[in-house]
C-alpha cells in the first residue's frame, strides 16, 4: 500500500514507521512539502496494515492518503 503522512519530526517518525513495517520503501519527490514522508509498505493483509496505520496515527502522524496497490 502506498502511504502519504506529515510529520513534524520526520527522522523520528521514519523509524517509528520501520518499527511498524519493517522493510519499507521510502519514496520522494521534488516539491514535496517539509514534513512529508511517503512510502510503500511490504506485502501484508489489508487489516494489518490498517491496524499498523492506526498506530501511526496514535503516535502523533496525519495520514494524507493510502492507496491499495498490487503486485502484478
Amino acid at each position: 500500500m502506498y502511504v502519504r503522512l506529515n510529520t513534524d519530526d520526520e527522522a523520528a517518525a521514519w523509524k517509528y514507521i520501520c518499527l511498524q513495517f519493517g522493510k519499507t520503501e521510502r519514496l520522494s519527490r521534488k516539491g514535496s512539502e517539509d514534513g512529508e514522508i511517503a512510502f510503500v509498505t511490504p506485502m501484508m493483509k489489508e487489516k494489518e496494515i490498517t491496524e499498523r496505520l492506526e498506530r501511526l496515527s496514535g503516535f502523533g502522524l496525519q495520514i494524507k492518503n493510502t492507496i491499495r496497490i498490487s503486485d502484478l
